[in-house]
């Protein structure tokens, strides 16, 4: 099995104070030992970002250069993902920033790229609304069918924390209803923490369907993006299954929250123990 992380374990473009760009954090999980990496767009979408600009492909190309220069592969993206309630010029920017995201995912050579499921919050439901949530969702996702297969590149839909999506069979369900080969799973093993799933079942379950993993720990209270062993993750026989599908999918750590709050001299370091965590948690399976 192969070990990838998230590019935002190193950058946020958010946090001026710990700001590293994405070619920083290209070179620097290359440098810690990683061979694959989850490029973080949804860090890049902002207003004020280059990737928002109309000059966006020549920051593309220096990301791509880096991508070249390490030989990092990108085995997968995440898409930018907001809050639906905005007002209407803003949802419209956003939803062109998703689709922006879903083609550079595809210059840099992914195959899949990760979206959120619409939470409760941005329905304006309540948890019991199931029937309707599913609807929503299935009306908002059907158009990114279309959008991933012009551009080649599949979209995994990530388990959720909040009022829907929490299960494998929810999410199964909801790629029943869109009946579309264009979309898959992606299982975030610290959202499934928080909402009590069996999670080697869960796994077995989507089978197949499972085309992207976000690894990472927390206390079963909030989403805190450690690395494995710093939480409550029992992540063992979550490996086990993983090992046991047809097709696993990449080890992908999504730990951000390893990171953020130290110092940017310590980063190098964290990033290197983050590589022998990984090593450590397939030795032990």
């Amino acid at each position: 099995m192969l070990l990838s992380t998230s590019s935002d374990i190193h950058q946020d473009a958010r946090k001026a104070k710990h700001f590293f760009s994405l070619r920083d954090a290209i070179y620097a999980c290359k440098a810690a030992g990683f061979t694959h990496i989850d490029l973080t767009l949804a860090e890049h979408c902002g207003h004020e970002s280059p990737f928002a600009g109309t000059e966006w492909l020549k920051w593309l190309d220096d990301v791509q250069d880096a991508l070249a220069d390490t030989g990092l592969i990108v085995n997968q993206t995440h898409t930018l993902f907001y809050k639906h309630i905005d007002d209407a010029e803003e949802l419209a920017f956003k939803e062109r920033m998703v689709e922006r995201c879903i083609q550079a995912s595809a210059l840099v050579g992914a195959k899949w790229t990760v979206m959120h499921i619409l939470r409760t919050i941005d329905l304006n439901l309540n948890a019991e609304q199931k029937e309707e949530a599913m609807s929503r969702n299935v009306d908002y996702f059907r158009p990114y069918g279309d959008i991933a297969r012009k551009y080649g590149v599949g979209i995994a839909i990530e388990n959720g924390l909040s009022g829907f999506y929490h299960s494998a069979e929810e999410l199964m369900e909801l790629l029943a209803r869109l009946g579309d080969e264009a979309f898959g799973l992606c299982w975030d093993t610290g959202h499934a923490n928080i909402t009590g799933q069996d999670q080697p079942a869960s796994i077995l379950k989507m089978g197949d369907r499972l085309k992207c993993l976000h690894i990472n720990d927390n206390h079963a209270q909030r989403d805190e993006h450690l690395l494995p062993y710093m939480g409550t993750v029992d992540f063992a026989p979550i490996i086990a299954a993983i090992r046991a599908l047809q097709a696993s999918p990449i080890l992908t750590f999504e730990a951000r929250g390893a990171t953020r709050i130290l110092p940017a001299a310590v980063r190098p370091d964290i990033l290197r123990a983050a590589v022998r965590i990984g090593e450590c948690l397939l030795e032990t399976t």
